[in-house]
């Protein structure tokens, strides 16, 4: 689907590929509603839940797809939709801080994007096109930029023309995947277990018996203490290759731009995304680390700015994996970062309130494993030390300092942060 400047202020469908998009991303809870059916079910009744989707499903997608309507004029955007009540929303062009394109795999594929506009103030994407062809979401981008900068001059830009300006950082392969080494998702581990739940343990002990791993498996089962110290082994092992691969997919091919008065990046491998964060829109920087990248001197950097996508947590990662130096580099473009050391530290009470947040925890997870264990409970009494340990160390690495214009607060440390707000916002 083409489109040029002039045609996007009047109004537009999604491209056709928005319908195969929508087909593909409702299959899967087809196939999770066919799956806990339990195997005595007549064959009729799947049948029926087919056909049911063929029937409801489906034609909801096309309607959604031709009821949805959008355009650019130079106030607002319009977006109009809805089967059965239809809405119409308008979005000031002065309150865009952000025009967002991601490319899934799928829609790579068939050359289209999903466009999420984010505005200053919310907290929410404010309206989301999806989706339509790359072009499109390329000059819907600078048509914004263009009427926002109150300048006559049509705007088309490729995809190069869109990444032009000074690039500052680019993540090379090897990095990338040292970035991975450093990160840990118990996110499938969870998932992997979960499905594990509806899968005889008969057939995984014997497929693993009759594997290179069978002397393992025999040692494992015959002592409590070695399937309990395995089980995690495995459970670490899977979040780590988790972790790395979530890594990979989500920063392959990292570029981060200084355009005018934006930074720019784009980056992802099966997701491709790109964003804007307008300088004058930071509120802070922020770093953060953890034990072991600390000791290799590897730090991320972060920015935080007003209105950004609820998804990002508030922040927007324009660094994965750098040094000290570079992060001081990158950070010059917006605020200076330059914190001091020593730091001035919190309160000592703070030892005594994070010692008894952590044995409340303990407390309650004790509560409950004597429900169900009775006196082994009691080993939890060894772990009162550690929480101790653990309370010191977050006082220990919480501090605080002004310097220059600038106040720095450290914080955590497992999970270290280090904000650099400025005092005073430039121009306030």
């Amino acid at each position: 689907m083409e489109a040029d400047v002039s045609s996007l202020q009047t109004a537009q469908r999604l491209h056709p590929a928005t319908l195969l998009q929508h087909v593909v991303s409702s299959l899967p809870a087809l196939a999770v509603l066919l799956f806990f059916q339990s195997a005595g079910t007549e064959a009729w009744i799947s049948i029926g839940t087919a056909v049911a989707y063929g029937l409801v499903a489906l034609p909801l997608i096309v309607l959604r797809y031709l009821r949805f309507r959008y355009r650019v004029e130079p106030q607002e955007i319009v977006i109009e939709r809805g089967v059965f009540n239809k809405r119409h929303r308008s979005i000031p062009i002065e309150r865009i801080q952000n025009i967002a394109i991601e490319q899934p795999l799928l829609a790579r594929m068939v050359g289209v994007a999903k466009v999420t506009l984010e505005t200053a103030g919310s907290t929410s994407t404010e309206g989301t096109l999806e989706y339509v062809s790359l072009q499109t979401a390329h000059a819907l981008r600078q048509v914004v930029r263009s009427y926002q900068r109150e300048q006559d001059e049509e705007a088309t830009a490729s995809e190069e023309e869109n990444a032009r300006g000074e690039l500052l950082h680019a993540m090379q392969t090897g990095r990338l995947a040292l970035s991975g080494l450093f990160r840990f998702s118990l996110l499938y581990v969870a998932v992997i277990f979960s499905v594990l739940q509806y899968v005889e343990p008969e057939r995984i002990t014997n497929w693993f018996r009759r594997g290179a791993l069978h002397p393992l498996v025999e040692t494992a089962t015959a002592s409590p203490v070695l399937a309990v110290l395995t089980t995690v082994v495995l459970a670490v092992l899977i979040g780590w290759v988790t972790g790395l691969a979530m890594n990979v997919n989500r920063f392959f091919d990292f570029r981060l731009w200084l355009d005018d008065d934006k930074l720019h990046k784009r980056h992802g491998l099966l997701t491709t995304r790109e964003r804007t964060v307008p300088l004058g829109k930071v509120q802070a920087l922020l770093v953060r680390s953890n034990p072991l990248m600390r000791f290799f001197g590897w730090y991320r950097l972060e920015v935080q700015t007003m209105g950004i996508d609820v998804q990002e947590q508030g922040h927007q990662v324009i660094a994965p994996l750098v040094n000290w130096g570079e992060a001081q580099a990158l950070a010059d473009h917006v605020y200076a970062l330059d914190a001091p050391a020593p730091m001035e530290r919190v309160s000592s009470l703070t030892i005594r309130r994070t010692f008894a947040r952590y044995s409340a925890a303990l407390g309650l997870v004790g509560v409950v494993l004597w429900y169900f264990a009775g006196m082994q409970a009691l080993w939890l009494l060894a772990a009162l030390p550690l929480a101790g340990g653990l309370a010191y160390l977050q006082y220990r690495y919480h501090g605080y300092a002004l310097h220059g214009d600038m106040l720095y607060v450290r914080r955590g440390f497992f999970r270290q942060h280090l904000w650099a707000v400025p005092v005073e916002r430039p121009g306030g």
